[in-house]
C-alpha cells in the first residue's frame, strides 16, 4: 500500500539511512530497499545519499501494526485506518 508524500522539513536527525530505517521497523536493509522499491516507502536523494524521513518509517510501522490488529480481530482494516 504506497504512502502519500506530504512536504516536511527535514533536519538531519528526521532523516535516515537503510540500514537505520531497517533497525528501527526491525526488518532487514534488503526488506527496506524492496519497500523502496514498491513505493510502499518514499526516499529522498541528499547529496547523492538515499535517505528515508524518519516519520514515514514511523507511519509505515503504526500502520502495519493497525492491520495486523485488525487481523486477529473481528474488526475489518477499513475500521482501523
Amino acid at each position: 500500500m504506497p504512502f502519500k508524500q506530504q512536504q516536511v522539513e527535514h533536519t538531519p536527525a528526521s532523516l535516515l539511512t537503510i540500514d537505520e530505517a531497517a533497525q528501527r521497523m526491525n526488518v532487514r536493509p534488503s526488506t527496506v530497499e524492496e519497500m523502496m522499491k514498491s513505493n510502499q516507502l518514499p526516499t529522498l536523494e541528499v547529496g547523492g545519499e538515499t535517505r528515508i524521513d524518519v516519520s514515514q518509517v514511523d507511519l509505515y510501522t503504526s500502520t502495519e501494526k493497525r492491520i495486523a490488529a485488525a487481523m486477529g480481530s473481528n474488526e475489518t482494516v477499513e475500521e482501523i485506518i
